[in-house]
């Protein structure tokens, strides 16, 4: 009689055995091993191939089953320090496919988007562009790495059936005003869609700067947040004080407009004595996210 494991243990035990099975396995031979029967693990093994954690070559009962690269036992939330160790190593070596296994396994493995997006995407994108402003990588190898950054925070984003459904109350508009920005907004992006908000990704506008774009951004705010309910903020994403500074005033008076549930939001290197006017002006991402659920709350709390 097969054994009885949570999909959590079985996903972290396949994992284990492929990772020390160099030349993989037959779905017989993980069944055999780990006490489960071939039917119930043949499902499993197309789960977690769908998920992207686990590689298949061949068809059929010959088929043989392989670790991604970024294939690892994870145990949340104690494992956020070791996958982010583990993280920046293949984006570092370029190696955006296990990059983005690491990222979807440790979502399927229990990671809150939030924290994942903080504690392991973030930090790999800032020692990165450290190594940029130090001179040990060139632009090329810059993007190249913000590349495969961009891709496996694409890759946290959660399965239709598994995604928290969006609230129509919680509404943020996210901006990067320069490219060097664009991954902090990306993340900030996901980590808010793992916490159920509509998120309205704009991404690098600085190709947009012109006189008009205030009157853009009222336009669509206009179509983001038809019914004025609940809250809606704008996030300002920028790696310089000139960026942040203009998009500032051009995303502040087109909230002018919004409604009392607006809140407008800087992250980028300006401190709280710059004059900028916000609800919220930080360098620091995971104030922005811890931010705006505090703000939402007080928002919901208020008699219309």
């Amino acid at each position: 009689m097969g054994r009885s494991y949570g999909a959590g243990r079985i996903r972290r035990m396949v994992i284990s055995e492929l990772s020390r099975a160099r030349t993989g396995m037959t779905g017989t031979d993980l069944a055999r091993r780990l006490g489960i029967s071939r039917v119930t693990m043949s499902k499993y093994l197309d789960t977690f191939a769908a998920e992207g954690i686990i590689l298949r070559r061949g068809a059929g009962p010959a088929a043989i089953w392989f670790a991604e690269g970024g294939a690892a036992v994870f145990e949340f939330p104690e494992g956020y320090v070791e996958a982010q160790k583990k993280y920046e190593e293949l984006v570092s070596s370029r190696a955006e496919d296990a990059a983005c296994a690491l990222v979807r396994n440790c979502i399927s493995s229990g990671a809150s988007a939030s924290r994942l997006m903080i504690e392991v995407v973030v930090p790999a994108s800032t020692r990165i562009r450290r190594a940029y402003d130090d001179g040990r990588i060139g632009n090329s190898e810059l993007a190249l790495m913000r590349g495969i950054i961009s891709s496996s925070i694409r890759a946290a984003a959660f399965p239709p059936a598994a995604r928290p459904a969006a609230d129509p109350l919680r509404n943020a508009v996210l901006i990067a005003a320069d490219p060097a920005s664009a991954v902090a907004c990306e993340a900030a992006a996901a980590a808010l869609k793992g916490d159920g908000w509509s998120v309205s990704l704009l991404g690098d506008m600085s190709s947009s700067i012109n006189v008009l774009l205030d009157i853009d951004l009222q336009r669509l705010l206009a179509k983001v947040w038809k019914g004025r309910r609940g809250m809606l903020a704008v996030c300002v994403f920028s790696d310089t004080g000139e960026g942040l500074n203009f998009f500032a005033e051009s995303a502040g008076s087109a909230l002018a407009r919004a409604g009392r549930g607006a809140r407008l939001v800087l992250c980028g290197p300006a401190g709280p004595d710059c004059g900028l006017k916000a609800d919220l002006i930080t360098g620091d991402m995971e104030t922005v996210l811890q931010w705006l659920h505090t703000a939402y709350d007080g928002v919901a709390g208020t008699p219309s």
